[in-house]
């Protein structure tokens, strides 16, 4: 990864244009044990890591011991502390590597290619599938919201029927999900003339969402 790609990304990212998905299984892994990324972490937070990796496998030992002598109570106890661990462990591992990749190309570009880190375009809406940025000309594209097939889309169906407040409504909550707030107001001003109530409801979210 050159200098320039690796500015592009970090632009991105320092401007919610662009995010960092990393795999918590791998980070969990990468964060306790020597690999190809052992040179980019410090040894202090390794042995921190490691310390979590060992309490949390000794309270899932104690959990399933306790399982077994009968005493469901702790045992639950136990298995609850283990998630929250787990937990713990995988959110701060990936914090730390998400903190070094934005740091050094040469870790950005190792955790790409491994497969430990996903470039993706946000905002992420419910149920909306995650879509991946390729590394070049992808970067730059990043730009573009990622909603630009469902505004058209929208757009389309309104040029055929103009007092369909349901698409108008839709195409306002895709413009606050792709950050154009004043398009979303804008189309709660044309939505008053046909639905006030959805009109007024795109109006609150697009004010509460903006701000």
């Amino acid at each position: 990864m050159d200098v320039r790609q690796f500015e592009q990304v970090r632009s991105a990212v320092t401007e919610q244009r662009a995010t960092l998905e990393v795999n918590r299984i791998a980070a969990r892994r990468l964060v306790t044990r020597r690999n190809a990324a052992a040179e980019y972490i410090q040894p202090t937070s390794r042995w921190c890591f490691r310390l979590l990796a060992a309490v949390y496998t000794a309270t899932l030992t104690s959990g399933i011991v306790l399982l077994l002598t009968g005493r469901f109570l702790y045992a639950a106890l136990a298995f609850l502390a283990g998630i929250v661990l787990q937990h713990l462990w995988g959110g701060l591992a990936v914090e730390l590597l998400r903190m070094i990749a934005l740091r050094d190309a040469d870790f950005l570009a190792l955790a790409l290619r491994e497969g430990w880190m996903t470039l993706i375009e946000p905002p992420v809406a419910p149920g909306r599938p995650v879509r991946a940025i390729e590394l070049g000309s992808g970067v730059t594209r990043v730009e573009q919201t990622g909603y630009t097939e469902d505004i058209e889309a929208a757009r389309a169906t309104l040029t055929q029927r103009p007092d369909d407040a349901q698409t108008r409504f839709h195409l306002g909550v895709t413009y606050i999900l792709a950050g154009q707030f004043d398009k979303a107001l804008e189309e709660s001003r044309i939505l008053t003339m046909v639905d006030a109530r959805l009109a007024a409801k795109l109006q609150q979210l697009t004010r509460l969402l903006s701000s």
